[in-house]
């Protein structure tokens, strides 16, 4: 909410309102930005969740809408992108855990295909390699769900 809450600061100073709107899929949001940009009733737009061929990023470079893609620049096409490192969030937090002397960390992941999840399994898993072992017999167990991703560790 912090985000929303900061965008609205920003754009209330300008006159502007954020509007927002759920959808149920990635056709329905473009079908959106096509009805609501075709008709000049938005400025622009910010594009979350971010996923790997993304549709809705080359879709919306064929409008011509300004966007800014919340999620890592590699996946965002031409489209402006603000993003922060999430992989070194989780490698601080690793560190931060067994520096505080915890021996098994666990990971609840988001949804498999959003870049940011992908960044942050790789991230946790890089740092679990990473961890000093002192018993071989304690491996990084990632185990997919169907809502997600959890895995843990051991040092």
């Amino acid at each position: 909410m912090e985000l929303v809450s900061g965008i609205e600061d920003v754009l209330a100073e300008r006159s502007y309102a954020l509007l927002l709107q759920v959808v149920t899929g990635h056709r329905q949001e473009i079908e959106l930005y096509r009805h609501w940009w075709g008709e000049s009733r938005i400025d622009g737009a910010f594009l979350v969740d971010l996923h790997y061929s993304d549709p809705r990023v080359p879709e919306i470079e064929r409008l011509g809408m300004p966007v800014v893609v919340m999620g890592h620049p590699s996946e965002s096409g031409s489209l402006s992108a603000v993003w922060s490192d999430d992989g070194e969030a989780v490698r601080e937090t690793v560190a931060y855990l067994v520096a505080l002397g915890h021996r098994r960390v666990a990971r609840v992941a988001g949804l498999p295909e959003l870049v940011h999840t992908a960044v942050r399994d790789q991230a946790f898993a890089d740092a679990a390699r990473a961890w000093p072992r002192r018993s071989p017999s304690t491996p990084t167990t990632p185990a997919r769900r169907a809502r997600g991703r959890r895995g843990g560790c051991s040092p």
